[in-house]
């Protein structure tokens, strides 16, 4: 039996933090024990950037904490409970940084519980997480997620040069994500309200396009079944095992400005309401966008 006892002190000196783990833990085939507590005074949450896609999340701010380890390598069993310091997760693609909740988040039995845990937006409204994110066994990681906000701001940013997104959009969210890791559920509902006006901008591909391509904005009738079909076979993606079904309510004075060039001489402004369904379904493979409602809406071109 190899029985190796461990006491780890890691210094990370530029961002002056001290991660503590005491313990020990075996390696052998009769005896597979581990039992390791883990102190985190401060670890700086951009650390964690460099395992999480680029061009989803951001993070800054401090985590601390307590974690136990005990059971077997196999299927151990954490408890202990985390918290944030001056937490902030920033949604690349919207270009808005959300606040982070600094209230302790308990680990049981391997079960991070949320209870009104917030994200908040930069108008101070929360987003509120109730749930259970399961961590082990490791091989069968899930969660069961409520995520519930009113008046809620998703986009806060001034035109620049660089954002193609940009201006400021709300909305009343409640959704539910469930399911393995590698089969997540998401249902609910998503409420953009009449105070939302935004910008999308296309950027060039080149320094002078000015093209104005067949087709580069196409009207479509949702009555016209044959072309709304055409569409939902044409923009397959790749989705892996998520399925999503949202329910979308456009507010019937919801701004939307899509600029076809980045000096804005050519864009579309679209104001009116309307209702949604956004769906994904992995066994079929396809994302879809169904209109189920006429709305009163406006689109003009310059």
């Amino acid at each position: 039996m190899l029985l190796v006892t461990i006491i780890l002190i890691i210094l990370l000196s530029l961002a002056l933090i001290k991660v503590i783990a005491k313990g020990k833990f075996s390696t052998s085939e009769q005896n597979r024990d581990v039992e390791i507590d883990l102190s985190i005074p401060s670890l700086p949450l951009y650390l964690v950037n460099a395992f999480v896609p680029a061009d989803v999340v951001k993070l800054s701010g401090d985590l601390n904490g307590k974690v136990e380890l005990r059971g077997t390598l196999d299927r151990p069993q954490l408890n202990g409970g985390l918290a944030f310091q001056n937490g902030q997760a920033e949604a690349v693609m919207l270009g808005t940084a959300f606040g982070l909740d600094s209230t302790l988040i308990p680990i049981r039995d391997g079960k991070l519980s949320f209870r009104n845990f917030a994200f908040t937006a930069p108008n101070r409204q929360a987003l509120l997480v109730n749930g259970e994110l399961t961590l082990t066994p490791f091989s069968d990681m899930r969660m069961d997620m409520n995520f519930k906000a009113t008046n809620f701001q998703v986009v806060n940013v001034k035109k620049n040069p660089v954002s193609l997104l940009y201006g400021k959009a709300y909305a009343d969210v409640g959704v539910s994500l469930k399911g393995p890791f590698t089969a997540l559920n998401l249902t609910g509902g998503i409420n953009l309200l009449n105070n939302t006006s935004i910008n999308y901008v296309i950027k060039s591909s080149t320094p002078q396009l000015k093209d104005r391509s067949i087709e580069l904005v196409r009207f479509v009738s949702f009555r016209d079944t044959t072309l709304l079909q055409k569409d939902l076979l044409t923009n397959r993606v790749n989705n892996s095992s998520f399925m999503m079904k949202l329910f979308i309510e456009i507010g019937s004075a919801v701004n939307v400005v899509i600029n076809l060039s980045e000096d804005g001489d050519n864009q579309v402004a679209i104001q009116g309401g309307g209702n949604l369904i956004y769906s994904m379904n992995p066994e079929g493979g396809n994302l879809s966008l169904i209109h189920i409602s006429e709305p009163t809406r406006h689109a003009q071109i310059s």
